[in-house]
C-alpha cells in the first residue's frame, strides 16, 4: 500500500505537468514544459489529518530517499527505486498519467492512485494532495512535495 502512495505521489508530480501547454505563473515554461524537465525526487510524503499541509505522520521509508519519478511529455512516467530497492518493489515501475480539471488535477492509471490534486508546479517543486475514503465516512488526507 505504501508503495503505490508513492508512485501515486510520483504521479501526481507528473500529472500537475500533464499533456496540456499552459503556461505556469512566473516561470514562462507550459505544465508539461515544467513536469517532464527532469526527474523528481521526494521531499515529503504523508499523511495531513487536519489538512494543514504538514505532514504528521510520514510515509517515506530509507529506501524512498533515492527514488526518482519521471514524467515524459508522451504520457508515460517511471519510477525508479535507485540503488536502494525497497522491499517488495521493483526496480522501475512504468504508468500513463494526464491532466484534468484544467490541468489542476492530475490522473495517474494505478489502482489506488487516480486523481491528485496540484497544488504547486514549479521549476523546482511539485506539490499536491489526495483525499482518501477510509471507510465509514472518514477521510484522510494524503500529501506530497517533490523536488528537482
Amino acid at each position: 500500500m505504501k508503495k503505490n502512495y508513492l508512485v501515486f505521489v510520483t504521479l501526481l508530480s507528473f500529472c500537475a505537468l500533464g499533456l496540456a501547454c499552459k503556461k505556469s505563473s512566473g516561470s514562462g515554461k507550459s505544465r508539461t514544459e515544467l513536469i517532464t524537465q527532469s526527474a523528481w525526487k521526494f521531499e515529503y510524503f504523508g499523511t495531513d489529518a487536519n489538512k494543514d499541509g504538514q505532514v504528521e505522520i510520514s510515509q517515506l521509508d530509507d529506501c524512498n530517499d533515492d527514488d526518482t519519478i519521471t514524467f515524459s511529455t508522451n504520457g508515460t512516467g517511471v519510477t525508479n527505486q535507485g540503488s536502494d530497492v525497497c522491499s517488495g518493489s521493483n526496480q522501475t515501475d512504468n504508468w500513463n498519467w494526464s491532466f484534468t480539471n484544467n490541468e489542476s488535477v492530475v490522473h495517474i492509471d494505478i489502482d489506488e492512485l487516480g486523481d491528485i490534486n496540484i497544488t504547486t508546479l514549479s521549476d523546482t517543486q511539485l506539490r499536491g494532495y489526495k483525499d482518501v475514503d477510509m471507510g465509514g465516512g472518514a477521510m484522510l488526507r494524503i500529501i506530497v512535495g517533490m523536488k528537482h
